[in-house]
């Protein structure tokens, strides 16, 4: 093994999934893509799911809490708080 590979955050064979919730009948209701936990692989890398979850909030305006997580626990990434795309409720953004 390399010196650098050994001192790389261990991801592993893992990538990132998008996190969302949609309001609906005055509840939240969560998801992700893709769907990891059917067979779909993973984002490859965090920015390119940073991008796609832009993407997805400019097509689809119900959606809240939308935010990026690594795909082999679903935590959300360091730093998701910032980039949080619709906070809600509205203000909860840290």
């Amino acid at each position: 093994m390399k010196l650098s590979d050994a001192l790389a955050p261990n991801r592993g064979p893992y990538g990132f999934v998008v996190s969302f919730e949609i309001r609906k009948r005055g509840l939240l209701e969560g998801d992700h893509f893709p769907d990891v936990r059917r067979g779909e692989g993973p984002i490859a890398s965090e920015e390119e799911a940073w991008q796609l979850a832009d993407k997805f909030a400019a097509n689809y305006a119900q959606a809240v809490n939308i935010h990026v997580c690594e795909s082999h626990h679903f935590v959300p990434v360091p730093g998701y708080q910032k980039r949080q795309i619709r906070p809600y409720p509205p203000g909860s953004a840290r």
